[in-house]
């Protein structure tokens, strides 16, 4: 329903009338101007919680700013004493409040009504498949993967969906917006959530953060593109954790790929434990998994029959004649002799309800990637203020811990001098920004004269050294209101030329071959192998290293 912010307001200024009394005829226009000033801000807040994009929770910590606000704006008007303009203020805001809470009955009301409507009703129509960005990138081949070992849990002849949506896991809406690997990831995240033992958790994680970490962690350089793959979503999770929704929203008309203190908080609460690679061609390691946890993370190529899925047994059609669309992420909930059941993230109107039926056959020949997890044990915000040099030797969600207090006193350079946006530590030009201006003066403010140290480590140190030195002498630097900043740059040619050394040897075994459990990923061989020629016909390392370090003076 539209709200009625020009009525709302009108009663608003009639509220304040009543905590002003006589005085009012001399400050009308001054309140007015002063109300309808808020007005934008206003009817978007009325909006957010009219549509369930925020909860009451944090609309009333939104209306005690604007409260605030609304005091201090009339404490411009003549006459208004300060105890008066806070209790006109007061007064305006339980207004909206009231009309806020009056409109949000009708909406439940109305949805009420609808629920009850006959099943022969018009659904809004979902985006098609052809219409969105399917843009999740299978996993380069990285032999590093831990693989999923069935157990010897009993894996029944079937999963069924009901029994999966007994433990109402929302269905999600991605929109258009290329962002399926944080939305997939984040659904297997809500089922582990809603049955973990002694304590489980029904709040909705973000996805936003989930697809930002993901494009930070994956194999490709770089945040400015849309997509990402399945290992960045995985990696991301296990080294930050995922916090609730309201924290961080998914809004793609203004995207938001910062990591604030607030978000990296609220996020250990809920970690990711462990996470296995589950070989996507091994139908009966599939079925031991998600007999054993409930739950797969998957993507694979979306056809054009996915828009063609039967709205009643949810079967995605698939033969010969199907058109290729593209990547995409999502998890997979259930199965029978016939094939798994699959939820999207496409709404409630896709599919049965959200769900949707993936026979085997398409399946084997379409899915690219698998992956299992079980969530890991929340933390104190103790465990953030452990020893730097410790932490990077022990798990990589400790590590991530430091990295995030060092963040503000890290510049990352990448390739020709340019910033580093991916990887641990990497940071866009608006996070740099942050850095500069809001982080530096924050931690300054006390200080009685402000200095700054930059330091700039030897070209062949790695990141997770070069991180370490700076968490080492950062509590001494600060304790001497010396603020360091360090420029640390990375010799891509380097990396990829040592990788490639490691790799070879890990598979230069007696036999000659490969862990029979990681066959499957020779497939992608090529791909990995690609770039890395590439690189060969470059040139010397020790010129590269010396090119980067001069280049990132000059940027």
């Amino acid at each position: 329903m539209s709200f009625d912010i020009k009525g709302t307001i009108s009663a608003m200024l009639g509220a304040v009338q009543g905590v002003v009394a006589t005085d009012f005829p001399k400050v009308r226009a001054c309140v007015r101007r002063a109300l309808q000033e808020e007005e934008d801000f206003l009817a978007e807040l009325a909006k957010a919680r009219l549509d369930g994009e925020i909860d009451d929770e944090i609309l009333a910590r939104q209306l005690a700013d604007e409260s605030r606000t609304l005091e201090a704006t009339l404490l411009a008007c003549e006459v208004m004493a300060k105890k008066m303009a806070q209790d006109a203020a007061n007064a305006a805001i339980k207004v909206f409040n009231d009309a806020v809470v009056l409109a949000l009955r009708s909406v439940l009301a109305g949805a009420a009504r609808r629920k009850v409507a006959p099943a022969s009703a018009t659904r809004r129509r979902p985006l098609k498949a052809q219409d969105r960005r399917l843009n999740v990138r299978p996993d380069a081949i990285d032999f590093r993967d831990l693989m999923y070992v069935p157990t010897l849990v009993e894996v029944g002849v079937s999963k069924t969906l009901s029994e999966y949506r007994k433990h109402k896991v929302p269905i999600l809406d991605q929109g258009a917006e290329g962002a399926c690997t944080g939305f997939g990831l984040a659904t297997v995240a809500h089922y582990l959530l809603r049955t973990r033992k002694v304590v489980p958790d029904t709040k909705t994680v973000s996805p936003r953060m989930m697809y930002s970490l993901a494009r930070r962690y994956d194999e490709w350089p770089g945040e400015t593109y849309e997509g990402s793959s399945c290992r960045g979503a995985m990696k991301g999770w296990h080294k930050h954790g995922v916090c609730r929704e309201e924290l961080w929203r998914h809004d793609p008309a203004h995207p938001d790929f910062a990591l604030t203190d607030a978000r990296a908080r609220d996020a250990t609460q809920r970690p990711l434990g462990a996470y296995f690679r589950v070989n996507h061609r091994d139908l009966v390691a599939m079925h031991a998994a998600i007999s054993e946890v409930g739950v797969l993370y998957a993507s694979g190529s979306v056809h054009s029959g996915w828009d063609d899925v039967n709205g009643t047994t949810g079967l995605i059609p698939f033969d010969e004649k199907v058109k290729m669309l593209g990547g995409h992420a999502f998890a997979i909930v259930a199965y029978d002799q016939l094939g798994f059941w699959i939820q999207n993230s496409w709404t409630e109107t896709w599919g049965k309800d959200g769900f949707g039926h993936l026979r085997y056959e398409d399946w084997l020949k379409n899915g690219t990637d698998v992956w299992v997890a079980r969530l890991g044990v929340p933390t104190s915000a103790e465990a953030r203020s452990a020893a730097p040099s410790a932490a990077f030797s022990v798990s990589s969600q400790a590590r991530a811990f430091a990295i995030e207090e060092v963040r503000p006193h890290v510049v990352s350079l990448g390739n020709d001098g340019r910033l580093r946006t991916s990887g641990n530590i990497g940071a866009s030009e608006e996070q740099l920004r942050k850095v500069i201006h809001d982080d530096l003066p924050e931690r300054t403010k006390s200080w009685k004269k402000r200095r700054i140290v930059l330091y700039a480590h030897g070209g062949l140190v790695g990141e997770d050294g070069a991180v370490q030195r700076v968490a080492e002498y950062r509590k001494a630097m600060m304790a001497a209101e010396c603020y360091p900043l360090a420029f640390i740059w990375h010799s891509d040619y380097w990396t990829t030329l040592t990788n490639m050394l490691s790799e070879a040897l890990r598979l230069r075994k007696p036999e000659g071959v490969i862990d029979a459990a990681k066959d499957f990923m020779l497939d992608r061989l090529d791909d990995a192998l690609e770039p890395i020629a590439r690189k060969l016909t470059g040139k010397a390392s020790w010129d590269e290293m010396k090119e980067n370090a001069l280049a990132a003076t000059e940027t």
